[in-house]
């Protein structure tokens, strides 16, 4: 009885063969047709896990592409920034300087998202009142949401529920850490 609890499948092609029986059909022929129909139903299975893996894969792939475009803007982007504090534009409003600088001793709401980034950087020894930490801490947690999401997609899309998709979010999320730490390390960001 656990077995056909189990297995739904199992359940109905039991109760299907037990009323046949019951009603005094041929059950051989039910029997015949059952089986083929639960083999076209494995198949079918199969065949859709098989295609589905490729969307899983997809949302792994997006993410290393998310790093890839991050560690690519922090190349470009910061030392813009920081020789910007030269040059007269500076005056108009792009600076060279931590946007969040003025939030460093402050616990207002509107620092909040400035002292999560000063946390991020002191985790990762990272100087709090550079640009590269602003920049690293806002890239750090839109991978770290990018990872959340991807993976809570590829659980959706790879087995049908979003409680599966916390395995990929975990796994996702570790990868994620793991690259910054190791890039941080080897000072490819948040120099």
């Amino acid at each position: 009885k656990k077995r056909l609890k189990s297995s739904p499948t199992l359940e109905k092609a039991v109760r299907i063969i037990i009323e046949t029986y019951m009603s005094g059909g041929r059950v051989s022929e039910i029997l015949d047709s059952l089986s083929t129909t639960l083999m076209t139903l494995q198949e079918t299975e199969k065949e859709r896990k098989s295609s589905l893996k490729q969307y899983v894969s997809a949302m792994y792939i997006i993410s290393f592409v998310f790093i890839g475009v991050i560690v690519a803007i922090n190349k470009l982007m910061i030392p813009i920034f920081q020789t910007a504090v030269s040059t007269p534009e500076s005056v108009i409003g792009i600076s060279g300087d931590n946007p969040c600088n003025f939030c460093i001793y402050g616990f207002t709401i509107e620092c909040l998202p400035c002292n999560i980034y000063s946390e991020i950087c002191s985790v990762f020894s990272i100087e709090k009142a550079s640009i590269s930490c602003y920049y690293f801490a806002l890239f750090f947690c839109m991978s770290i949401i990018q990872a959340i999401c991807g993976g809570l997609v590829a659980g959706q899309i790879g087995e049908g529920s979003v409680k599966a998709g916390f395995k990929h979010a975990i796994i996702l999320l570790s990868i994620t850490i793991a690259v910054f730490m190791i890039l941080v390390k080897l000072k490819v960001i948040g120099v």
